[in-house]
């Protein structure tokens, strides 16, 4: 006679193959569907992309930002006379979407999502496709707005760089930063108040002040800086 020891040993053995047995299935299905729904989950992503464009440009009341896509079926998102550009990938055969934005800095990532299938409720016909990135579900809306505010953030800072780069000129050529108004008239080539970036005079020695603010801030409340030494900032 088989003792409880075994047979609690067997229905464990049995309980594992069953778990197991339905993992395989579940991630079967799950499969089967994100192949089946990929490309409505890519127009889905793609018609958010040229939504969140027309809202951008809506609130500007400009057209700020340009999408397109491509030949290939790609995206092209870029800022007004600007080079940099938002591209969007979709790779049909690995249910893959990538994000790459000229305005992300050097050790920052692109945005590589995935689809899949997952259970919505109790019975086993009860699935839909999301994204997912770092094995959490994306929510596209802030991703797409974030990416977005990246590259309008962007243009701002190469704007700031072009007036920071006068000031190194007259920085070097008189061995300190312009103090008088006639002195600033000359770098900004206008008057103060009426040009797009704040000029803060710095003091001697701290090379993180932050000299020059672009005054108009981004949709999001963001202002935009640059230091001394020539560091980008926001506040």
């Amino acid at each position: 006679m088989i003792d409880e020891s075994a047979k609690q040993a067997a229905q464990e053995y049995l309980a594992a193959k069953l778990t197991e047995e339905e993992q395989i299935y579940e991630d079967t299905q799950n499969r089967a569907l994100a192949v089946a729904r990929s490309a409505m989950v890519w127009k889905y992503f793609r018609d958010k992309v040229f939504e969140s464009c027309r809202e951008w440009n809506g609130i500007t009341g400009e057209e700020t930002l340009t999408c397109k896509e491509t030949a290939l079926g790609d995206l092209r998102i870029w800022c007004a006379a600007r080079k940099q550009q938002l591209m969007v990938y979709y790779d049909s055969m690995r249910l893959r979407i990538t994000v790459k934005n000229g305005a992300r800095l050097e050790h920052e990532e692109d945005v590589v999502m995935h689809m899949e299938g997952y259970r919505t409720g109790a019975s086993r016909d009860d699935r839909d496709v999301r994204l997912i990135r770092n094995e959490q579900p994306v929510n596209i809306d802030m991703l797409i707005v974030g990416e977005l505010r990246g590259l309008g953030e962007f243009g701002r800072a190469e704007a700031v760089k072009g007036y920071w780069a006068g000031l190194q000129i007259f920085e070097k050529e008189n061995g300190r930063y312009p103090t008088n108004h006639a002195e600033i008239i000359a770098v900004f080539g206008r008057e103060p108040n009426l040009g797009p970036v704040e000029y803060v005079p710095p003091q001697k020695g701290n090379e993180e002040q932050v000299v020059l603010w672009w005054k108009q801030k981004t949709m999001f409340g963001v202002q935009v800086g640059i230091t001394k030494s020539g560091t980008i900032v926001k506040r």
